[in-house]
C-alpha cells in the first residue's frame, strides 16, 4: 500500500515513522515517544501510542522479532505500514529541541539495493549503512550480516554540533561541527528494505551511553546478555552475589526457551537482567571497601532528582561506593540518598548512624541525621499540577513506618493505616469536610517515631533518605560517621558518611533585585493554632509548634498567620510562639476571613463583601504589637474589600494579571501574585514601589523535587520576584487524598499530618534546595557588596569571576548540587580575602 501522506518536519522523520513491538524501559528513560503493536485482528494491526494517531495498513507482517518480542516484516517493495500524523507535537522539531534520540531493531533479510532506506533516516548501500539524506551522510563502520539482529541508535546534540551512532551498544560512527537543521528524509515509501524492524522510540534528550548498552541488550538477545554476565561472575569473589547471579541466570534460562512471551513477561525480564547485569559488572568498586563480602550494593544517587525511580527500575545515576558524602553550611539542612539492593531476601534491614568525629577532634551527635525510607505511592502525576483519572506509581514520602502506607498496584490505590486497620486514602472519612478531615487525621493516622525495619527482595532497590541538620555552632572541617546496616539486629555491613561543614552561615533570602529586600517564601493553609484548640486543647500547643518548626526547618519564616476571626487571646498567643521559635514578623501574611485551605476560594461565591472590619482592625493591631508594621491581606475579592483593608492600613495582595489589579487601585502600592513567571512584569511592578510574588507560575502539586527546586529557587530569583505565595501545607480540603475529583487541579500538600507530627515529601525537600539555593547565591553577594564597600581589589575580583559563573550557568538544567559547591568554595576564597575569621 502506497503511503497517503508525507510529514516533512524533521520530527517527524525522527519520531513518528516505525512500530513498537518491544518495549524498552519507559518509565526509566522516559522517551517522548513509544510505539507498540499486538498481533493482527481481523487482518488490521492494532497500535498504540502516546499522542499520536495512525492510519493502519496491511501490507506488513507481524513476525518474530527481538527475544520476547514480534517485529514488523517489509517485502522489498516501497510499501509501510501506517501514516503517523503530529498531534500538538511541533515542539518536538530539531530546530526547537536542545537533543533527541531515537533508537530501533533492525535487521535484513536480503542485500538491500543502493539507498534502500528503512524510513527511520537509516539507508542501506548493500550490507554498509549510513544515517542521513543526499546533502549529509553519517557512514557505520560495521558492515552488517543479513538475518542478524541489530540495534542502532542515533543521538544528534545540536548545541554540541555532534551526531553519533551506536550499534548494539557501541559506538560505530560521529561526526563532529555539523549541523542538520533539517533532514527531509523520503520515508513515505520504505525504499525496497527487506527487513524486519522492532523497538522503535524516541527521546528529547541525549541517552547516555549506559542506557544505549542497556537498549542494545534487549535487542542482541538474552543469550548474549545472561553470558556477560556469567564473565563477570569469574571476578566476583562475594558469595551472596554469586548466588543471586545464578538465580538470575536460571530464570533467563526459562525466558529463553520459551516459545512465545508476553509483553509482561519480557518486561520483566528486561528489569531482571538489566539489574543483576549491572550489579555485576560493577561489583568490582567494592573490592577494597568495606562492602566487598556485604549481601547488598550501596548505590549514592543524587537526592533531588528529576528521576522518578522506582524499585523496579535500576536508576540512571549510580555512584558504587561505600562512603556517603555531604556538604553543607552551618544550620543547614541537607539531604542524601541512596539506594540498597540486596542479593538475597532479607528481612528487618535497617540502617544505624554512628557520631561524626573530624581529624581536629571535633563532634556531631549521631541525632543530626533524620532516617527515612522512601515510599513511593500513586498520585495523578510526577511532573503535573493537574488532576489526572491515571495514576502512576511515584516516590514521594518520606516515613519512618513504610507499612503505614500500602498500595494496591492492580486498582492503583493508596490504604492508610488506620488503629491498625487499612482504610482507602480517598476515603478516610468519606466526602468529609475540611476540618473534619484534618482532624481524622491528627486522631488517626500515626508514623513510626524512629526508622524501622524493612524487607529487601534481590532485583528490587530500596531507597533511603538521610537528612543532616547541622548545628549554627559546628565546627568547620571534615567529619566522617558509620553507617551500620543490620538484619534483624545482626549486622550485615557497613559504610561511611564524610560530612564536610562549610565555615559560614547561609543568611536569609533576598532578592535578585535589591540586596535589602527579602525575599519572601510563603505557605498558606497550614500552621493554625485555633484549629488545633478545637481539636485538642491540652496537646495544641505542642502540635502547633511541631509544625512551626518543621516549616522554619525547610526555610519557611514567613507562613501565612489564621485570620483571627473574633478569638483574639488565641490570635495573640499565635504571634507570641511564632516570635519565640525565631519567625520573622518583619512581614505577615493573614487571609481576611478564615482560610480552609482553598485560598483564593476563601470568600462565598456571591458575596462582594464577607470580610470584617473588626476582624482586620484588630489583626492589624496585634501585629504592630508584636512588632510588624507591614500585614498584608489575602482573599480580597472586590473592590469594596480591597479599599476597606486599605483604609484600615493593610495592604493587599490580589491573584491574577497585574493589569486588571492595576485598573483597580492604580495609585495604591500593592502586594501582588501573578501566575506567570515574567521578569518584564516584575520590573514594572517594582518601578511602580510594588511587590510582586509568584503563586501559579507552578502550583506545589508536582511530586517531582527537581521541577520544585528549579521552579522556586533560580528560575523566579533570576526574574526577580519578591518571593513565592503557595497553599501547600497539611490543612488543605482531604489533605491525604490529592486526586482532587471532580477537580481541575491537585491539592497541594507538601506534608501530610499525623498525631506525632508532618510527614513530609520529597518535594518539599526541593522547595528547601530551591529556598537554600538563593540563600547561597545572596551570600556570595553580600560579601561583593563588601569587597566594594572596602575597596577590596582581590575581593572584587574573585566577587566578578564568581558572579560571572553563576550568570552564564544554565540554572534551568544543569546540575545545582554542583553549583553550590561551586559557590561554597567562591564564598569561602572571598571571605578570607576580606579577612573573616573562618572556623
Amino acid at each position: 500500500m502506497k503511503q497517503g501522506s508525507r510529514i516533512k518536519s524533521a520530527a517527524a522523520f525522527l519520531l513518528l515513522v516505525g512500530c513498537v513491538l518491544f518495549t524498552y524501559a519507559k518509565d526509566a528513560a522516559d522517551p517522548i515517544i513509544n510505539f507498540g503493536v499486538s498481533q493482527p485482528l481481523n487482518g488490521v494491526i492494532k497500535s498504540w501510542t502516546d499522542g499520536v494517531s495512525i492510519k493502519p495498513g496491511s501490507a506488513a507482517e507481524v513476525l518474530n522479532g527481538p527475544p520476547g518480542a514480534k517485529a514488523l516484516k517489509f517485502d522489498g517493495t516501497d510499501a509501510s505500514v501506517s501514516t503517523f500524523v503530529l498531534e500538538g507535537k511541533e515542539n518536538l522539531s530539531l530546530r526547537k529541541v536542545k537533543d533527541i534520540s531515537i533508537s530501533f531493531a533492525f535487521r535484513l533479510d536480503s542485500e538491500p539495493g543502493a539507498d534502500a532506506d528503512t524510513g527511520l533516516g537509516m539507508r542501506f548501500n548493500g550490507f554498509n549503512y549510513y544515517f542521513g539524506d543526499s546533502k549529509f551522510k553519517l557512514p557505520g563502520a560495521t558492515k552488517l550480516e543479513p538475518k542478524k539482529w541489530y540495534n542502532v541508535s542515533f543521538v544528534y546534540s545540536p548545541n554540541r554540533r555532534e551526531a553519533k551512532v551506536f550499534l548494539d551498544g557501541a559506538m560505530d560512527a560521529s561526526v563532529v561541527n555539523v549541523v542538520l537543521p533539517k533532514l527531509d528524509i523520503p520515508f513515505a515509501a520504505f525504499g525496497k528494505f527487506d527487513g524486519r524492524l522492532a523497538s522503535m522510540q524516541a527521546w528529547n534528550r541525549a541517552l547516555t551511553d549506559k542506557e544505549i548498552i542497556q537498549i542494545s541488550n534487549d535487542s542482541i538477545g538474552w543469550k548474549n546478555v545472561r553470558g556477560r554476565i556469567e564473565t563477570f561472575q569469574k571476578k566476583i569473589n562475594n558469595d551472596d552475589l554469586n548466588a543471586y547471579l545464578d538465580g538470575v541466570k536460571k530464570k533467563l534460562d526459562r525466558v529463553i526457551i520459551k516459545k512465545q512471551y508476553s509483553v509482561q513477561d519480557d518486561e520483566n525480564a528486561r528489569m531482571m537482567a538489566t539489574t543483576a547485569y549491572y550489579l555485576a559488572e560493577n561489583n568490582w568498586q567494592y573490592k577494597n571497601t568495606s562492602l566487598r563480602k556485604a549481601p547488598f550494593a550501596l548505590l549514592h544517587v543524587q537526592a533531588i532528582s528529576s528521576e522518578r525511580r522506582r524499585p523496579d527500575l535500576f536508576p540512571i545515576d549510580p555512584i558504587y561506593t561505600d562512603n556517603i558524602r555531604v556538604a553543607a553550611a552551618k544550620g543547614e539542612y541537607e539531604a542524601a540518598s541512596f539506594v540498597i539492593y540486596a542479593y538475597r531476601p532479607m528481612k528487618d534491614f535497617t540502617v544505624t548512624v554512628s557520631d561524626f568525629k573530624s581529624d581536629s577532634g571535633a563532634t556531631l551527635p549521631a541525632s543530626i541525621v533524620d532516617r527515612k525510607i522512601v515510599k513511593h505511592w500513586y498520585q495523578s502525576d510526577w511532573n503535573s499540577q493537574y488532576n489526572k483519572q491515571n495514576q502512576v506509581l511515584v516516590p514521594d514520602l518520606l516515613l519512618n513506618d513504610e507499612a503505614l502506607v500500602k498500595v494496591d498496584p492492580i486498582n492503583r490505590k493508596n490504604y492508610l493505616r488506620v488503629d491498625g486497620k487499612y482504610v482507602d486514602v480517598n476515603r478516610a472519612p468519606e466526602d468529609a469536610a475540611a476540618e473534619k478531615q484534618f482532624n481524622y487525621c491528627i486522631e488517626n493516622v500515626k508514623d513510626a517515631d524512629t526508622l524501622q525495619g524493612t524487607a529487601l527482595t534481590p532485583g528490587l532497590g530500596k531507597q533511603f533518605w538521610f537528612t543532616f541538620a547541622v548545628p549554627k555552632d559546628a565546627q568547620a572541617g571534615l567529619y566522617t560517621a558509620t553507617v551500620s546496616a543490620t538484619e534483624a539486629g545482626t549486622k550485615v555491613g557497613q559504610f561511611k558518611i564524610t560530612l564536610r561543614v562549610y565555615p559560614f552561615e547561609l543568611p536569609d533570602p533576598k532578592t535578585n533585585y535589591d540586596r535589602s529586600v527579602d525575599f519572601r517564601a510563603v505557605l498558606a493553609g497550614g500552621a493554625d493554632l485555633s484549629r488545633y484548640m478545637a481539636l485538642d486543647k491540652a496537646n495544641a500547643e505542642k502540635f502547633f509548634r511541631a509544625e512551626l518548626a518543621n516549616l522554619k526547618s525547610h526555610n519557611i519564616i514567613y507562613p501565612a498567620i489564621p485570620n483571627p476571626a473574633g478569638d483574639m487571646g488565641t490570635f495573640e498567643k499565635d504571634l507570641k510562639i511564632r516570635k519565640e521559635m525565631g519567625f520573622s514578623l518583619k512581614y505577615a501574611f493573614i487571609p481576611v476571613v478564615r482560610d480552609d485551605g482553598t485560598l483564593m476560594n476563601s470568600i462565598p461565591a456571591g458575596k462582594d463583601s464577607a470580610i470584617q472590619a473588626s476582624d482586620i482592625s484588630a489583626a492589624l493591631s496585634a501585629c504592630k504589637k508584636a512588632g510588624c508594621d507591614d500585614v498584608t491581606f489575602y482573599g480580597v475579592q472586590s473592590q469594596k474589600d480591597i479599599m476597606t483593608v486599605l483604609g484600615l492600613g493593610g495592604k493587599v495582595m490580589t491573584f491574577g494579571w497585574d493589569d486588571a489589579a492595576a485598573q483597580v487601585v492604580p495609585s495604591v502600592v500593592i502586594t501582588h501574585a501573578v501566575s506567570r513567571i515574567d521578569d518584564y512584569q516584575c520590573e514594572k511592578w517594582h518601578a511602580l514601589h510594588g511587590r510582586i510574588f509568584s503563586c501559579g507560575a507552578l502550583f506545589a502539586g508536582p511530586d517531582n523535587p527537581d521541577l520544585i527546586r528549579r521552579t522556586f529557587g533560580y528560575k523566579i530569583y533570576r526574574a526577580s520576584y519578591d518571593g513565592f505565595f503557595l497553599p501547600a501545607f497539611p490543612s488543605a480540603v482531604h489533605c491525604w487524598d490529592e486526586r482532587r475529583n471532580p477537580g481541575l487541579y491537585r491539592n497541594q500538600t507538601f506534608a501530610y499530618p499525623t498525631q506525632n507530627g508532618q510527614i513530609n515529601t520529597l518535594a518539599y525537600e526541593g522547595l528547601r534546595e530551591g529556598i537554600d539555593d538563593i540563600r547561597y547565591i545572596t551570600l556570595l553577594r553580600q560579601l561583593g557588596d563588601e569587597a566594594f564597600k572596602k575597596n577590596n581589589q582581590d575581593a572584587i575580583y574573585s566577587v566578578k569571576r564568581a558572579i560571572a559563573i553563576f550568570e552564564l550557568s544554565e540554572t534551568g538544567i544543569m546540575d545545582l548540587d554542583l553549583l553550590k559547591m561551586e559557590l561554597a568554595d567562591h564564598i569561602i576564597v572571598i571571605s578570607k580575602q576580606l579577612g573573616k575569621e573562618m572556623k
